[in-house]
């Protein structure tokens, strides 16, 4: 005898079980090699991109503008640039186009599709911005009263992320984008609606220090704004850091999953051939190298699963793409190719992963002697749990002892029902907790509906409005920055505690909002070191307390003790909030932000990416659902075929035997259906307290009655699904089978 006359026929006769394994593996490594593959090739592409643009490592406005530039760059070492910009309305809708000429030495543009600016009546526009307002190359776009023909599409590198204010949370395609022209028509424009910026690039001598307090010194720094704090820049870049992150996690957690599903069932199995394995060890075979065969057995289907899943990969790579990276920043790259190392990856580990795993439980459960193992001895012990004289159903005793007699399969049920929810759940929480986030949160803020940012400083009160001083901060040891708020006494601005009770601002007390508590973990009675961005002084903020604000990181306090800390005028605001809007020129604002737009690119991220992703997550998770109910259950089956055949020879129908034997986990499909919902919204709540300031706004973790019933029924569907695929099992054992010795 020969053990590799037993691979046909062991696959042959469990050819459902392989099946389903290789069509787990297949999902995964599908998901792994697509991931990998559309970022990985985005990846190569943006590095490239960033090493040709010269980036800038800071930009800063000034109260004056700069003189002898040449002079302040041999001083400091630095590389200074101006770089003025221009927004203008689209004639015949409620987008603008933020205008720049077209010689930048920092921060160079790249014209990624059609040509060149040749003619004055041409313009780059930046390629979302021309997607979503079904712009071709070639056509005309009338801006500000004068007609344009779009001859490219654009990216400049420091609106990759394409924001209009660098505050806002999200892009928004539909109403804002980018365009350059030539610089001589730039010139055209009027200077008075102009807005200037300065980006520096810094040498390895450059005391940046240093360099900052002279520019405050001479000119006034109203703002200044490092790379590691540019949302325009560092958004892209982190979310490439967090799909590298994701696809080296998918692959083996999922895996991991994967090694512990074939573990019990291939441990099943084998505990079932421990007569025949006694046997072969009785007549010279060794255990390592029957060890070894059963190996083979987890080595086939993580095979053919990894080619499967990395040919199934092709098709979706165009799709991840555009909901992974293509609808949130500008285009680098159109993947159209798998990565051949991804796909070796793909393969490889679940084939070392599964040979590992089956080979270690087969050693695990070939313990005791062979004369043991032939009589039937080694690793029995049944357990009764008291069943034998209750009164208890028969049925009942069964599906006691099934699921309890053996938990590691029970648990590895509830797990993978579980698995499935997770997936959902996570899913729409999150659409939930963006959903409140924006009809409560955003306009919960306050009864403003604008903020202003003034680059000149007012005094007493503006014509319209309420006056505030704002500042912005570096927070010391953190890349992150905060905006301190000096009120009055009625502001616009709402201020107040966990149960809506109003905070009265005191003099020399400051009060932090509650997305800044979570992203700097402060509490009551904490510290904070604040640090100038204009002088670079440093400041030690006790926290008061803390606000209701999920939306904006913020300190506030009452107007006088702000400006006492700056060192500013009695009376001085420098910034506006206002109900109704204020005809500002883009000249006298650093920036403006609208609680509306906020809102509005809030909704449209939900719509186009947490939307984009529910259909093949909720897929993926039945999948798994499905499968792993259907193999746990397939187990049982093929264990008891023997009390199956009895049945039936006792005169039970096949309905009534699937209420016994198959049907033993419908107690614990609500376990796993709640562990799921919970885990789900427990994930989501982790994503959001951890990444609130990356995102920077508090979002509170929430899941509807109405999503909840969508994840019950998806998982109770799944499950439905397994039942009606194992029915034909239970059809097809003869009532000879309770006749027949165990041979095998």
């Amino acid at each position: 005898m020969t053990l590799n006359k037993r691979y046909k026929r062991n696959v042959r006769g469990n050819l459902s079980f392989y099946l389903s394994i290789v069509l787990l593996t297949a999902l995964v490594t599908c998901l792994h090699v697509s991931f990998e593959s559309s970022y990985g090739v985005q990846q190569e592409s943006f590095e490239e991109l960033l090493s040709e643009a010269n980036l800038e490592d800071a930009e800063f406005v000034t109260m004056m503008p700069l003189e002898d530039i040449d002079e302040i760059e041999k001083d400091h070492d630095v590389t200074l640039e101006r770089q003025d910009y221009i927004d203008l309305d689209v004639d015949g809708s409620d987008a603008e186009v933020r205008i720049f000429a077209d010689d930048n030495e920092i921060n160079r543009i790249r014209v990624q599709e059609g040509e060149a600016l040749s003619g004055d009546d041409d313009i780059l526009l930046n390629g979302l911005f021309m997607e979503r307002h079904g712009i071709e190359i070639g056509d005309s776009i009338r801006i500000a009263g004068k007609d344009y023909t779009v001859c490219g599409t654009v990216i400049r590198t420091d609106y990759l992320f394409c924001l209009k204010n660098v505050t806002d949370t999200f892009s928004d395609s539909d109403m804002f984008g980018i365009g350059v022209v030539r610089s001589l028509v730039f010139e055209e424009y009027d200077d008075a609606e102009k807005a200037t910026v300065y980006a520096v690039r810094y040498g390895e001598d450059t005391d940046v220090s240093e360099f900052r307090r002279s520019i405050n010194e001479e000119y006034g720094m109203l703002s200044y704004l490092s790379i590691d704090n540019n949302t325009r820049i560092q958004s892209p870049i982190d979310q490439f850091n967090e799909l590298k992150y994701t696809v080296n996690t998918i692959l083996p957690t999922t895996m991991l999953f994967m090694v512990v599903l074939i573990s019990v069932v291939l441990g099943r199995k084998i505990k079932n051939e421990r007569k025949m394995i006694g046997v072969l060890n009785a007549l010279g075979y060794r255990r390592i190298e029957l060890a070894l065969h059963y190996s083979l057995f987890g080595a086939i289907p993580a095979l053919l699963g990894g080619i499967l899943g990395s040919v199934a990969a092709y098709p979706l790579l165009g799709y991840l793409s555009a909901v992974l990276i293509e609808d949130k920043m500008e285009v680098f790259y159109e993947v159209t190719s798998i990565r051949p190392e991804s796909a070796v990856v793909a393969i490889v580990l679940p084939v070392i992963a599964y040979t590992i795993a089956v080979f270690v439980t087969a050693l695990i459960n070939m313990r005791g002697s062979a004369i043991e193992m032939i009589k039937g001895l080694a690793g029995k012990g049944k357990k009764r749990y008291g069943l034998r004289k209750s009164k208890l159903s028969f049925r009942t005793k069964y599906k006691i002892r099934a699921i309890f007699g053996h938990f590691p399969r029970t648990m590895l049920v509830v797990f993978g029902i579980a698995l499935g929810g997770v997936l959902v759940a996570f899913t729409f929480s999150c659409v939930d907790s963006i959903s409140r986030y924006v009809n409560e949160s955003v306009y919960a803020t306050g009864d403003f509906e604008y903020e202003y940012f003034l680059k000149v400083p007012g005094t007493g009160m503006p014509d319209t409005g309420s006056a505030v001083t704002a500042a912005s901060f570096e927070v010391k040891d953190n890349p992150d920055l905060i905006t301190m708020m000096g009120l009055d006494v009625d502001p616009l601005l709402k201020v107040e505690d966990e149960n809506g009770n109003r905070i009265e601002l005191e003099e020399g007390k400051y009060y932090i909002s509650q997305m800044s508590s979570y992203a700097y973990g402060l509490k009551a009675g904490d510290t904070i070191t604040l640090v100038n961005i204009s002088d670079l002084d440093e400041y030690e903020i006790e926290i008061a307390g803390i606000f209701v604000n999920g939306s904006q990181s913020l300190i506030v306090s009452d107007r006088d003790t702000v400006n006492e800390l700056l060192g500013l005028p009695e009376g001085t605001y420098n910034m506006v909030m206002s109900r109704d809007r204020i005809d500002y020129k883009d000249s006298e604002l650093l920036r403006e932000v609208s609680k509306k737009s906020l809102a509005e690119s809030l909704d449209k991220t939900i719509n186009q990416g947490m939307h984009d992703m529910l259909m093949p997550v909720s897929v993926i998770a039945t999948v798994i659902s499905v499968i792993t109910t259907y193999l746990m259950v397939n187990i049982l089956l093929n264990e008891s075929t023997t009390v199956v055949s009895m049945l039936k020879v006792l005169g039970y129908r096949d309905r009534e035997i699937n209420s016994v034997v198959t049907n033993i986990y419908h107690a614990l499909l609500p376990i796993g259906i709640a562990l799921g919902i919970l885990g789900g919204v427990w994930f989501n709540k982790m994503n959001f307290d951890t990444q609130a300031a990356k995102y920077n706004s508090y979002i509170e973790s929430v899941v509807s009655v109405k999503s909840v019933i969508i994840c019950i029924a998806i998982t109770l569907g799944s499950y439905i699904l397994s039942m009606i695929l194992l029915g034909r099992k239970v059809r097809n054992v003869e009532m000879t089978e309770s006749l027949k010795d165990n041979r095998e």
